[in-house]
């Protein structure tokens, strides 16, 4: 039955892929398609790669899940001296933030049987490290009929995946056949894996990488510091939302514009998940009356004391943020999203707010609030009053803060135990 749902994936792959890109193309994100020309060579498997020395091939879905890799790498590099980093994306922006990580970074080709035979046949991968979600069936299958050792880390499976898995038994089985290790971020995780495989195989719970990729970077300090400088923010309560959707824009305005009535100086710096969307939340901005900067236009704007509000519209400064701001929310949860990576904030001893569909993060929520260090908000009005509570009970503030930092420190350690287990299984 394995073979047969196999086989039935590689005839609906090319349909599906096409049918992907119509609806990526009518989404307000179709503007990223503006260089596909140039990636169907690495997505078809048309070019040239080098020859590679003992090479370690890493596929990672997205900037996430690349950005989670980093002290990884660090380890693997030092453990493996004579050996290449390959990482493969599936994502332009995934790709870019490889880049900053290995030379050797590329798109991963369509996951059609014969493409992916023949990007792995010239790459000749001695190892494959597959990050979280990423179970591509002709991608597994045949790294496990070629005897490459490969190991799926950092592994999560939500209980929805879960349950289409489940009707998938067969093909799941499969293509998981020859695996060397599943490495779960969770052991909600590794008991579903065991479900579907059987204990037979090595399924180990390692923790979230994660969280030992949160770490200080200063670099932006200063450039965010001059601007706060100029827009007057320095005696001014911040509330940071970020990687937030649509719908979690607005709510998160109105919860503002309620507290500023009642909180002087309260500011709000928003981030959407996807910048290039932030258009839509400056039309949302202006609808509610909210007097907003956009960070790229930050060089040319006319500074005011007005300003209420940074619309974040370009990549890699939110982190910065959270060290500027008294108060956090994390997106993707207030949403069917599942959310994002809630301990971010946590890093610079900020307070966490979060929304209730945490299926993705349930880990670090769970251990945000038994510390005392995050929050769950179910409503607009949860969030309004939550932020309320904390601005204006400057010990309960000071608590929270202290404690979201050693939620961070209670979780981090993943990498080490992940490279022990892959080091362990290599000589074994």
């Amino acid at each position: 039955m394995g073979y047969i749902l196999l086989l039935l994936y590689n005839l609906f792959t090319p349909l599906l892929a096409i049918f992907y890109l119509l609806f990526f193309y009518c989404s307000p994100r179709r503007k990223l398609l503006k260089k596909l020309s140039k990636e169907l060579k690495e997505r078809f498997s048309l070019i040239k790669y080098p020859r590679f020395k003992n090479p370690i091939w890493i596929h990672a879905a997205s900037v996430g899940e690349v950005k989670a890799l980093s002290a990884l790498l660090n380890k693997l590099k030092f453990n493996n001296r004579n050996s290449d980093i390959i990482i493969t994306s599936s994502t332009a922006a995934g790709r870019q933030t490889a880049k900053e990580l290995t030379k050797f970074s590329y798109f991963l080709p369509f996951d059609f049987f014969p493409l992916m035979f023949k990007f792995i046949t010239k790459i000749r991968p001695q190892t494959l490290l597959i990050a979280e979600t990423e179970l591509w069936p002709n991608m597994l299958y045949i790294a496990g009929k070629l005897n490459i050792k490969t190991f799926l880390i950092n592994a999560r499976l939500s209980k929805k995946s879960f349950k289409s898995y489940r009707l998938i038994s067969p093909l799941v089985r499969l293509i998981l056949n020859d695996i060397n290790g599943i490495l779960c971020q969770s052991e909600s995780d590794a008991r579903r894996y065991g479900k579907i495989l059987g204990k037979k195989k090595k399924i180990e719970c390692t923790g979230n990488i994660k969280y030992d990729n949160i770490r200080l970077n200063s670099s932006k300090d200063k450039e965010i510091r001059k601007y706060l400088d100029k827009m007057n923010w320095k005696k001014v309560k911040i509330i940071t939302a970020g990687s937030t959707w649509r719908a979690e824009d607005k709510i998160m305005a109105k919860a503002y514009l309620f507290n500023k009535r009642t909180i002087l100086n309260l500011k709000l710096v928003l981030a959407p998940r996807h910048p290039e969307t932030a258009h839509e939340t400056a039309s949302m901005l202006d609808n509610v009356g909210i007097h907003y900067i956009k960070w790229s236009d930050r060089t040319n704007f006319k500074y005011n004391h007005d300003i209420e509000c940074i619309l974040m519209d370009e990549m890699g400064w939110l982190n910065d943020f959270y060290s500027f701001c008294d108060l956090t929310f994390v997106g993707g949860t207030l949403v069917k999203i599942g959310g994002h990576n809630l301990l971010e904030p946590s890093l610079f001893s900020k307070p966490v707010l979060f929304g209730s569909n945490i299926e993705n993060a349930k880990e670090a929520a769970q251990a945000l609030i038994k510390f005392g260090g995050g929050f769950m908000v179910k409503t607009e009005k949860d969030l309004s009053g939550r932020i309320s509570l904390l601005i204006k009970n400057p010990a309960l503030l000071r608590s929270a803060s202290k404690m979201s930092k050693k939620t961070l420190d209670s979780l981090q350690g993943a990498t080490e135990k992940t490279v022990r287990q892959i080091t362990i299984t290599d000589q074994g």
